[in-house]
This record gives C-alpha cells, sequence and structure tokens, in this order.
C-alpha cells in the first residue's frame, strides 16, 4: 500500500510540474499549443543550441502584446528554421505570412493549425493584406520576413520589400526588428529543420507604435529597417 501511494504521489507531483511547464509555454490559450511549445523548446537547444540575445526587448513587446496592441515581428530570412527559432524566443504566438509557393499541400493542416497567412509572390496580394491587418487590429502579433524569401546566397541580406514598410504603416504597430545568425545553410526547410547549428536570434530594436504612424512612405519604413538590421548583422 506504502509503495502505491508512492508512486500516486511522484505521479501527482510530476503531472504538476508538467502541468505549470505547459501553462507557462502556452502561447494560444490552449493546452497543445503548451505541448508544442515544451518541444520546440527542447529542440531547439538540443539541435540547434539557439541562444536569445537581448530578451529584455521582447518583453518589452510582450508587455504591449497583453495590453492588446499589434505587434509586428520583422526579420530577416536566412533558413527554413527561421520561424521556429523566432517563436521559441517569444513568449506570445506569432501568426507569419509565407509565400503559398512554400506551403506544401502536404502539411495543409500544419499551416491552418498555425494560422499562416498566404502570400502571392507577384506582390498584388490584397486579401493577405487584408488578414494581417484584421489580425493586427485584432491586437495580434504577426510576423514577417522582409526579404520576401531565403537569403541567397547564404549569409547576404537581401534588400527588405516595400510591403513590408505598407503593413508597417498602415497597422500603427510596434515593430521587434529581429536578425536570424547562424541558421543551417540548407537547400530545403526539412534539411534546415535535421541540420545541427548554432543560431542566434538577435532582437536589435522595438519601434514604438508613433514611429511607425509617423509621415514616413512605406518604402523609407522599409529601407530604415533593412539599414538597422544591416548595422545588427554587420557587429557579429
Amino acid at each position: 500500500m506504502l509503495t502505491w501511494i508512492i508512486l500516486g504521489l511522484a505521479a501527482w507531483v510530476w503531472l504538476a510540474v508538467l502541468t505549470r511547464a505547459v501553462l507557462a509555454r502556452d502561447v494560444r490559450g490552449d493546452v497543445l499549443s503548451g505541448l508544442a511549445m515544451l518541444a520546440i523548446d527542447g529542440y531547439v537547444r538540443l539541435v540547434h543550441g539557439l541562444r536569445c540575445e537581448r530578451r529584455e526587448l521582447v518583453d518589452l513587446a510582450a508587455a504591449a502584446v497583453k495590453r492588446g496592441e499589434p505587434v509586428i515581428v520583422v526579420s530577416n530570412h536566412a533558413s527554413g528554421v527561421d520561424p521556429i527559432l523566432i517563436q521559441a524566443c517569444c513568449p506570445f504566438f506569432i501568426r507569419w505570412m509565407m509565400m503559398r509557393e512554400m506551403m506544401t499541400p502536404l502539411l495543409q493542416p500544419v499551416w491552418d493549425w498555425l494560422e499562416i497567412i498566404p502570400v502571392e509572390r507577384n506582390g498584388r496580394d490584397t486579401l493577405a493584406v487584408r488578414t494581417a491587418l484584421r489580425h493586427l487590429e485584432s491586437g495580434g502579433v504577426l510576423g514577417i520576413f522582409a526579404e520576401g524569401g531565403i537569403e541567397r546566397p547564404y549569409g547576404v541580406l537581401m534588400p527588405f520589400e516595400p510591403g513590408v514598410g505598407l503593413l508597417v504603416h498602415k497597422a500603427r504597430a510596434r515593430v521587434l526588428l529581429a536578425v536570424v545568425i547562424g541558421a543551417p545553410d540548407a537547400s530545403t526547410a526539412y534539411a534546415a529543420v535535421v541540420t545541427p547549428s548554432d543560431s542566434r536570434v538577435r532582437f536589435v530594436e522595438l519601434r514604438e507604435a508613433r514611429e511607425s504612424a509617423g509621415a514616413a512612405r512605406p518604402t523609407e519604413i522599409a529601407r530604415s529597417l533593412e539599414e538597422s538590421a544591416r548595422r545588427a548583422l554587420a557587429e557579429v
């Protein structure tokens, strides 16, 4: 009998610890998200040795999210694993925009669960823009890879797309700028996921909403963010 009591208490303690861990990493208000984030935490540490730099900027963004204020996460795109790395550094759910051509139909249930916003490469996808703006208006967090695709050649920052500036300007949202460093140089997203690396996500700055709502044109906003990202990468 004593053995069963001890086992029962041990199971209760284990369940309590697991529940607390799940709740601590729950970014969407459901248990599955918490479990997924725990799995991601282990994965990015074991496979990619992930380091998140300047977390104080993330904390400021998280405080804004808790107040129901919109935030746009803008980053370079070094590798197919980038969205996982950035999400692992953030305590809030990031809804990513993604080129439709990169969305393998076999993984459609995953894209749906992650609420990915598909974007057409022709640059005239008004539906994607409207969907993104509605998400921001509801106080959500939007993720954008500002170059419009994965950097090629590897490690060379490409110009930021003007559409990034347009979304920032229209949404009047805070902008959390990040750069991904050391992610796998892989030819496919799958290869990037399984290739070990020494990855870092460095958060560069958090621009206040009033800066995004200024008189600057969308092209100027995109160029300013690009220049900040270039400076951050040059410091590596």
